[in-house]
């Protein structure tokens, strides 16, 4: 069926093209805002985000609580959100297929990643792993500050470092906020 020539595209759609668009060249300014020295750091939180790095934290928990019953059920409902944000984060990449931004000049990862930007797994990681902490372990102010104030360079790192949109991240975000909620309104009540 051919497409009608004389009608315009709906609302709807031109809300998303001019978000998409908007979203695109926030991104660029951010890739395009830092100094080439700061790589080295942004390439440090995107260490820190990776899954990799909070299974062998995990896994040193693990093996150095002992018998602390309290530690050991912490580490469960952890290790349920770590797995739970591999499921909804590698889901929704599969429901979107969002192509990895184009602006990564280099195109070198710390670690392997997959081929899909949409959402962020660091951002929703980081933003699971900072509302945990904050929930579970008493902190002092400026302990919570940093805690908060790493959580958002991580997540904005990731758009430094070309790796993803803005709305990526935003989108990571969210997800490990939903994350965390259903950990502590509903995991934990299960054991």
């Amino acid at each position: 069926m051919a497409k009608d020539k004389g009608k315009s595209p709906s609302i709807t759609s031109v809300m998303l093209k001019t978000i998409q668009a908007v979203d695109i060249q926030c991104s660029k300014m951010l890739v395009k805002s830092h100094h080439p020295l700061l790589r080295p750091i942004l390439l440090f939180f995107e260490f820190l985000g990776n899954g990799f790095t909070w299974i062998a934290l995990g896994l040193y928990t693990y093996f150095t609580a002992g018998d602390d019953d309290v530690t050991m059920r912490l580490l469960y409902l952890f290790t349920c959100g770590f797995f739970l944000d591999l499921a909804m984060v590698g889901s929704v990449k599969l429901l979107f297929k969002r192509p990895r931004p184009e602006m990564n000049a280099d195109g070198s990862y710390t670690f392997s990643a997959d081929h899909y930007s949409f959402p962020s797994g660091h951002a929703s990681r980081a933003f699971f792993v900072c509302f945990f902490f904050l929930h579970f372990l008493r902190f002092h102010f400026t302990l919570r500050f940093l805690i908060y104030t790493t959580t958002i360079t991580l997540a904005v790192s990731r758009i430094m470092l070309s790796r993803h949109y803005v709305s990526d991240v935003i989108a990571g975000a969210l997800l490990g906020r939903l994350n965390y909620v259903i950990i502590t309104t509903y995991v934990m009540y299960w054991w």
